[in-house]
């Protein structure tokens, strides 16, 4: 069986290629998630969910074992994407990108704490996305070596 971060070679054509990343998004807004979506699946990512809440991102990021997370700080639910970052980091070691339209610096502090790969601030456009997720992705992968 091969592991996330594997290499397969293809039998036709003999090149190697990585496996797709897999993206979990967490936002309630269905139109920033369609986005995000989109944006990603033409990005060449494999993308689970979107889901609104706290409780269904931990519960999918333990089922679907994602390469990166992308969570809105404010969602659904009894649990803001802070706290649920927190529970997701004590259960699994995937990398966590705040997407939020919210920067003032007491949210900042508060969501600095829990050690993102990175903020992608509301409004942003598909350059911005797709670096700032291949730069957590690329860096998450040199701090597993």
């Amino acid at each position: 069986m091969l592991g996330r971060n594997s290499r397969s070679i293809s039998r036709k054509s003999g090149v190697k290629s990585m496996k797709r990343k897999k993206i979990l998004i967490v936002e309630d807004e269905a139109l920033i998630a369609m986005l995000l979506e989109d944006i990603l699946t033409e990005s060449g990512y494999n993308v689970a969910g979107p889901v609104s809440n706290g409780m269904d991102a931990i519960r999918l990021a333990g089922e679907e074992d994602p390469d990166l997370i992308l969570m809105d700080i404010r969602i659904e639910g009894d649990l803001d994407g802070v706290e649920t970052t927190i529970r997701i980091r004590e259960l699994y070691t995937i990398p966590v990108i705040f997407v939020t339209a919210h920067s003032d610096p007491d949210t900042y502090k508060r969501a600095m704490r829990t050690e993102p790969f990175g903020f992608l601030l509301k409004p942003f456009n598909a350059n911005d996305l797709t670096s700032t997720v291949e730069s957590a992705i690329q860096r998450h992968q040199e701090t597993q070596i």
